[in-house]
Parts: C-alpha cells; sequence; structure tokens
C-alpha cells in the first residue's frame, strides 16, 4: 500500500512464449501430429499478441496480429513460457522480428519452427531479459511434449497456469 493508503497494483502480467497449434485432424497422437509455432504475448487468458510467419515455403511472411478469444482456440495445444515482459517490449518485439531472415523454396530446411528459434536467438541477442538463459530448440521440443500430454489428459497448459480462472 502507498503511504496515501491507495493499493498500488503491479504492472499487467505478459507472457512471452511459444505456443504450438495442431494443424492435422484432432484426434491424432501427439507423434503423428504437424504443429504450427508461433510466438505469443500473452496479456490475460484471451488477449494475445501473435507473431509468426504464415504461408506455405513459397510464399512465408512474418505477421503480427491481435487475437481476443485465444483461450478458445480449440487447435492450441500448449506453450512453454520464455519470459515475462512489459507493454512496451511487445512493440519493440513486433517491429524487431520484422528483421528475421524469412527462406522460401525449402520447406524441410525453413519452416515456422525454426522461424521460432531464430526469432528467439535474435531477440536474446539484443535483449536477454526477453529470452533468458537457459534457451534451446531441444528444450522446447521436449516442453511442448510434456505440454501435449498435459493437454491430452485435460491437465492445464501454460495459459492456465499462468492466468487461473
Amino acid at each position: 500500500m502507498s503511504t496515501t493508503g491507495l493499493l498500488v497494483m503491479p504492472p499487467n502480467k505478459i507472457i512471452f512464449g511459444v505456443f504450438q497449434n495442431t494443424l492435422g485432424p484432432l484426434d491424432k497422437p501427439c507423434e503423428e501430429q504437424s504443429f504450427h509455432w508461433s510466438l505469443v504475448a500473452l496479456s490475460s487468458p484471451m488477449d494475445a499478441t501473435i507473431f509468426h510467419i504464415e504461408g506455405n515455403a513459397d510464399s512465408f511472411g512474418y505477421v503480427t496480429k491481435q487475437a481476443t478469444h485465444f483461450r478458445n482456440s480449440k487447435t492450441i495445444r500448449g506453450g512453454v513460457k520464455i519470459s515475462e515482459i512489459s507493454e512496451e517490449q511487445v512493440a519493440w518485439i513486433a517491429n524487431t522480428l520484422s528483421q528475421v531472415e524469412i527462406v522460401r523454396g525449402d520447406a524441410v530446411a525453413f519452416n515456422c519452427q525454426t522461424w521460432c528459434v531464430r526469432a528467439l536467438r535474435l531477440l536474446r541477442e539484443l535483449d536477454p531479459s526477453i529470452v533468458p538463459q537457459p534457451f534451446s530448440e531441444a528444450r522446447i521440443r521436449e516442453e511442448f511434449v510434456r505440454e501435449y500430454e498435459r493437454w491430452d489428459t485435460g491437465e492445464d497448459t501454460l495459459d492456465e497456469r499462468e492466468f487461473p480462472a
């Protein structure tokens, strides 16, 4: 409490992480699924800024979009928390990620997942507070397997743990 008796509210919590969405039939097991990765700044269970690439191997393009019903998505299968960020950092991240190189024409070597890893490496290089250590692609993949299992068994996923009902 402040000296005036007013409650001082902390700044809004914004979770920055990598989220995965299933691309295939929703009833397939994890090992048979294809997943789209995106970076997300989640400011509430429903409100998010999504940073990702859209298109196919020949037309990939960087997109930033606002989501107002994030938790209601039927395709999200969990996320991996990278850090907590400020509102000011969201705009900086959106601008900075436009610098991540996009490779077209080789879907084996470059896709949404490799873009996310490159984006996280760039962010860590420019501002280690956004992507602190430890960070690795292997750690993200391992956590996604655990997140999918949590989702599959009805346990809580990252957005539910960070913003409980």
